[in-house]
């Protein structure tokens, strides 16, 4: 036998999982010596089912424990304060009294009646109800207005102002300490710009056992806290968030991401700026692949931190990584060069980099990217794009844009023509020694020209992409011919 608890299918996804983690900890709580898996959690589709493997006679334990845990967590002030979504005025709502008692037996039927009756608290339990707290449920405040749009005008003793209207909704007192606790122990919470504070919540991707919570538990306070510039778009949000968490990425492959962006500004309390879910397993692959996607992804963060601005290559970015857009990874590539790079040098992609959208958004055959005569084009291609002196994005841009092999033969030819016409002139100064310091560019051989002309016929794109993102990389400083190509 077992014990089955149930979240009271209120409609509101960010407030049911809340709860079933409130739920969950208060397991963990009482029966945490135990061996093994705990319990497990299951989504039924709107609402959750909390199985404990103990049994159904270990129900007092938890009776016990979940008024020592509330008591213990809310008895003072600090956790609310400390909870984007709850303001001064609702503190007093989700705060533990002396004297109050509270239980889990309201859990224990799975509720199939879907609507409320009139005046009824949205989790259709009886007692106390608490106001509408956004930090329970972002889903019953309505999206900040950015076209002064459907604002309702306030008064206060001291002045007027304008404000997003709240669909208000009761709850007993019970589901709101439940979520709460749901929210202290799993949910990620950072900072956004100056005035933003971002809450992501994982939700159940199917059925998770305990040992599934309790990796979330031991890491959420990893990242609590943490500033993100608020130069940032919030689509980013998903991939600033797993760059933070590079090591414990795998923690959420079960999951995906409720996010909710919160802004409080000028002191009257707090409106929902963002409230979407994603899901991981795309991010976490990106993450997983390689240490240099991290890098890439910190170096755009300090760049924008430094100059106070939005790179539109980090938006190309996440495109490329959650949606597996191929244009995205291409413009990426273009942008990350242009806006990373310094007045002294050219900052270009990490091969790694270049390799994985390559592979898991291309579908880069391996023998393209192993080719010789790929390389050495993207070599060639590559010099225009790094060399201060004669950089020229023409090249790459004219071959990311190429619909047929014929217009790629005639791009090809005009870049071996400048590249030949660079390397005689380079040579030349080289012998006034004047050139010393200069930079030949790569010449590709007529057996190159013949293998890629080759490679083409079968797989244009995939040719085509593989030139591209090579280029924009630090690829094309490599050498190769091992010991023979003395133009490397």
């Amino acid at each position: 036998m077992s014990i089955r608890l149930y979240t009271p299918a209120t409609g509101l996804p960010d407030l049911e999982v809340k709860i079933a983690y409130g739920i969950a900890r208060i397991g963990l709580e009482a029966f945490g010596e135990k061996k093994g898996e705990i319990f497990s959690i299951e989504d039924l589709g709107g609402h959750y089912e909390i199985e404990f493997f103990v049994d159904e006679s270990e129900f007092d334990t938890l009776e016990k424990t979940i008024n020592l845990v509330l008591k213990k967590v809310f008895s003072s002030f600090h956790v609310q304060r400390m909870t984007p979504g709850v303001t001064s005025k609702s503190q007093n709502n989700v705060t533990v009294y002396a004297g109050e008692e509270y239980s889990l037996n309201i859990y224990q039927k799975a509720f199939h009646r879907w609507a409320n009756k009139s005046g009824e608290n949205i989790c259709k339990h009886a007692g106390s109800p608490i106001r509408n707290i956004i930090a329970l449920s972002s889903a019953t405040s309505y999206h900040n207005s950015r076209d002064f749009i459907d604002l309702q005008s306030y008064k206060t003793s001291k002045a007027s102002y304008l404000q997003r209207s709240t669909d208000r909704k009761n709850i007993c007192k019970t589901c709101g300490m439940l979520s709460l606790l749901g929210i202290w122990f799993a949910t990620f919470v950072m900072n956004f710009g100056e005035n933003k504070e971002v809450m992501i919540i994982p939700v159940p991707e199917g059925k998770i056992m305990s040992s599934d919570l309790r990796r979330i538990f031991s890491i959420q306070h990893l990242v609590r806290r943490d500033r993100i510039s608020g130069k940032a778009p919030e689509r980013v949000l998903p991939l600033l968030f797993f760059s933070r968490l590079p090591s414990s990425a795998n923690v959420l492959e079960k999951f995906n991401l409720l996010i909710t962006v919160l802004e409080r500004a000028g002191g009257q309390g707090y409106r929902v700026d963002g409230f979407y879910t994603v899901p991981t397993s795309n991010y976490i692959e990106f993450i997983n692949s390689s240490p240099f996607n991290i890098a890439i992804v910190d170096t755009m963060i300090r760049r924008m931190s430094a100059e106070n601005v939005t790179l539109t290559s980090l938006l190309h970015l996440n495109s490329a990584v959650h949606y597996k857009n191929k244009k995205s990874a291409s413009l990426f590539a273009r942008q990350y060069v242009l806006e990373t790079s310094s007045e002294g040098k050219v900052n270009l992609l990490y091969p790694e980099t270049a390799k994985y959208f390559l592979r898991r958004v291309f579908m880069v055959k391996e023998e393209i990217l192993n080719s010789t005569a790929v390389k050495s084009f993207a070599k060639t291609l590559g010099y225009f794009v790094w060399n201060k002196n004669y950089q020229n994005y023409s090249f790459a841009d004219g071959i990311r844009n190429a619909r047929t092999e014929k217009e790629m033969s005639e791009i090809l030819q005009r870049l071996m023509r400048e590249a030949k016409l660079r390397y005689d002139q380079e040579s030349k100064e080289e012998q006034k020694g004047e050139g010393m310091q200069a930079e030949r560019p790569h010449i590709p051989s007529a057996k190159d020209l013949e293998e890629l002309n080759r490679l083409m016929k079968d797989s244009f794109e995939e040719v085509k992409a593989a030139l591209y993102l090579l280029a924009f990389s630090y690829e094309s400083h490599k050498k190769i011919y091992v010991g023979e190509d003395t133009n490397a």
